[in-house]
């Protein structure tokens, strides 16, 4: 693999977390970008026991989950919504 070569792998929600979790905070960016990847991937496909979708949490919760400041995840997040990647 060359380094311009980009890969996908499949990762569990309860390994995800898991691994999310081990992590040291802040979390790097590309660290974030994962996980706002997974939670594009989880949205769309994980159904929970009340019949709901998954969604992806707001701002506070997932400053909190990434060790970032609001403005960081705000100006992130409103990134990636409008890339064409996510």
């Amino acid at each position: 693999m060359n380094a311009s070569q980009r890969y996908t792998i499949v990762v569990f929600y309860d390994e995800w977390e898991s691994i999310l979790h081990g992590i040291v905070r802040p979390l790097p960016k590309a660290a974030v970008l994962a996980d706002l990847r997974w939670w594009c991937i989880a949205e769309s496909s994980v159904v929970l026991r009340d019949g709901k979708r998954l969604s992806r949490p707001g701002r506070l919760t997932l400053a909190a989950r990434w060790g970032w400041s609001q403005r960081q995840v705000r100006k992130i997040v409103k990134a990636f919504d409008n890339c064409s990647e996510g």
